[in-house]
C-alpha cells in the first residue's frame, strides 16, 4: 500500500487542521493589532492628560476653569472607558493567542504522526532491501563457494546426506509434482 493510500484520512486531518491553525492565527494578529489600537489611543489620551496639566493657567475666570474642570472630567471619563477596552482587547487577545496555541499544537501533533509513519515506511523500505542484499549476498557467496557461475543448474546443488550416506543429487527435472523422477540413492524411482 504506498503512502498516499495509507495516510490519505491523515492527511485530511492535517489539512482540516491546518486551516483552523491558519484561522487562529489571522485572528490572534486581529486581535493584537485591536489590543495596540486601544493602547495607543490609551496613550494619546494620557500625553493629552499629561499636557493640559501642565497647561493650566494661574490666573483664569471662573467659567474658563468651569470649562476645563469640565473637559478633563470627559477626558477621564474617555480614559476609563478606554481602559476598559483596553482590559478587554488584552483578555481577546490573551484568548486568540490560546486557541492558535492549541490549533497548533493539534496541527504538530498531526505533522508528528505523518513524520513517524513516513520513518517507519522508510525503515521497512531499508529492511526490506536489506534483506534483498543480504539474499543477493548468499547467492553470490553460494556461487563462489561451490565454484559454480551458473546458480540455476541442476549439478551444483547437492542432496544432503542422512547419517553420513548421501541421499543423491536433485536433478530440476526430477522434481516431484513435475512428471520427473527423484533418485533416492537406492536406484528406485517413486
Amino acid at each position: 500500500m504506498s503512502a498516499r493510500v495509507a495516510d490519505r484520512g491523515l492527511k485530511a486531518v492535517e489539512r482540516v487542521r491546518g486551516v483552523r491553525e491558519q484561522d487562529s492565527r489571522i485572528g490572534l494578529q486581529h486581535a493584537l493589532a485591536e489590543e495596540r489600537a486601544v493602547i495607543g489611543r490609551l496613550d494619546g489620551y494620557h500625553s493629552r492628560l499629561a499636557g493640559a496639566g501642565a497647561s493650566l493657567p494661574t490666573a483664569c475666570t471662573p467659567r474658563e476653569l468651569v470649562s476645563l474642570r469640565s473637559a478633563l472630567g470627559m477626558l477621564g471619563d474617555i480614559i476609563a472607558t478606554t481602559r476598559e477596552e483596553a482590559a478587554t482587547a488584552t483578555a481577546l487577545a490573551a484568548d486568540a493567542r490560546g486557541r492558535w496555541a492549541a490549533d497548533k499544537a493539534r496541527l504538530s501533533a498531526v505533522e508528528h504522526l505523518l513524520e513517524r509513519r513516513a520513518e517507519r515506511r522508510r525503515a521497512e523500505a531499508a529492511r526490506r532491501t536489506a534483506a534483498e542484499l543480504d539474499d543477493l549476498a548468499a547467492q553470490r557467496w553460494l556461487r563462489v563457494s561451490t565454484g559454480s557461475t551458473d546458480l540455476g543448474s541442476a549439478s551444483s546443488l547437492q542432496e544432503p546426506s542422512c547419517n553420513g550416506v548421501s541421499t543423491g543429487s536433485t536433478s530440476l527435472e526430477g522434481t516431484a509434482g513435475l512428471g520427473g523422477s527423484t533418485d533416492l540413492g537406492s536406484g528406485g524411482t517413486r
